[in-house]
């Protein structure tokens, strides 16, 4: 999993490499590049990071969650949670 520290350091020349699982598939890979630093919202106590999928940018979002409190982001694909396996930070 990505800590606290790391999740806040990613900024826009980073790139992302997942390995997942998810409801609809297992085994997934994928590379992404975030579309901007993580950023707060002071309503719901989190930061949320949006990324794109390297191979296709015009698809669907992936997002990273860090609320408040946690010490490990969750993500989803689009409003579908996944599982992360394996990641780098690049």
């Amino acid at each position: 999993m990505i800590t606290k520290e790391q999740f806040l350091n990613i900024n826009k020349s980073n790139t992302i490499t997942l390995s997942y699982s998810s409801a609809m598939r297992s085994g997934s890979k994928v590379t992404l590049k975030p579309v901007s630093k993580p950023r707060y919202s002071a309503r719901y106590k989190l930061y949320k990071l949006t990324m794109k999928n390297i191979e296709n940018l015009e698809g669907v979002k992936y997002y990273a969650y860090l609320r408040e409190g946690n010490e490990k982001a969750g993500f989803a694909i689009g409003n579908m949670a996944i599982t992360v396996k394996e990641i780098q930070i690049n």
